[in-house]
């Protein structure tokens, strides 16, 4: 079965779809100066909050008024040390 669809029906479920995916597009900051709260470092890693507080004494950070913050310049730093750790003892 073959459904045909008007000009207009195929760009409204294009425009649908780009509407669903641009926030999967969009980086919020390419910067690797960027200071990140446990929120945002949260989501750059796709983990809870709960464990960025957990795990603090394993990541670089600073206060800035009593609020933990993250440089991501030095997080991306122990993420490539961790990687080339894994990658060292995995070699044959």
């Amino acid at each position: 079965m073959k459904t045909i669809l008007d000009q207009e029906d195929v760009e409204l479920i294009a425009q649908r779809v780009a509407d669903k995916i641009k926030p999967l597009l969009i980086v919020k900051d390419k910067s690797t100066d960027a200071i990140l709260s446990v929120e945002e470092l949260a989501e750059y890693l796709r983990v809870s909050s709960k464990w960025v507080y957990d795990h603090t004494y394993e990541l670089p950070h600073f206060k800035l008024g009593g609020l933990v913050r993250f440089r991501k310049k030095e997080i991306d730093r122990v993420i490539d040390r961790l990687a080339l750790k894994v990658i060292t003892n995995n070699a044959p």
